[in-house]
């Protein structure tokens, strides 16, 4: 027999079952002796709940309310969706966000082929782990995330695109076993 009691503390625990479990290098950081190692693990904490994503887009004032408001959901769900770190989807989104918000002719879009050649230079023998870590983060996402993804990709500059592609692999490593 289930009392009313026991309901409503399961009801009001502050403990929830649905919170994403850690990954085993999280849990060993935050438990570290050391403060340096204990912040690391910190920062790469993803959220418990999507209310923990803020945004600030560079263009708010300029676009409508339904506009911003939709973007700003979609980006809540897909970096809660691929176990984002709050501030550091945060500083992602915002860097991107903060180029695609140029006009355009001030940069060059790069392309799938410039993207690779890049990754290559930039990492070597380690550019085939970094995008198919990446592509793990990637097929997290849910769909409307993936094609805005894809979007802001085809828009970034090279060094940009780059950089995020890499940012979406750290986030695969730090929640992978």
């Amino acid at each position: 027999m289930t009392l009313k009691s026991d309901v409503t503390r399961a009801a009001y625990s502050p403990e929830a079952d649905t919170a994403p479990a850690l990954s085993e290098k999280i849990e060993s950081g935050l438990n570290a002796p050391d403060a340096v190692t204990k912040a690391a693990a910190e920062a790469m904490t993803p959220a418990q709940d999507i209310s923990e994503y803020s945004f600030k887009w560079e263009n708010a004032a300029s676009m409508e309310i339904g506009e911003l408001q939709s973007m700003d959901a979609l980006a809540k769900e897909t970096a809660f969706a691929v176990k984002a770190p709050p501030a550091f989807a945060r500083a992602t989104l915002e860097a991107m966000d903060k180029q695609l918000s140029k006009p355009e002719g001030s940069y060059t879009p790069t392309t799938a082929d410039a993207l690779d050649s890049h990754l290559q230079t930039q990492l070597g023998d380690k550019a085939d782990a970094t995008l198919a870590a990446a592509l793990a983060t990637f097929e997290l996402m849910p769909p409307d995330g993936q094609a805005w993804l894809q979007n802001g990709l085809s828009r970034l500059d090279t060094s940009t695109a780059a950089w995020v592609v890499g940012r979406m692999a750290s986030i695969h490593r730090a929640n992978s076993n």
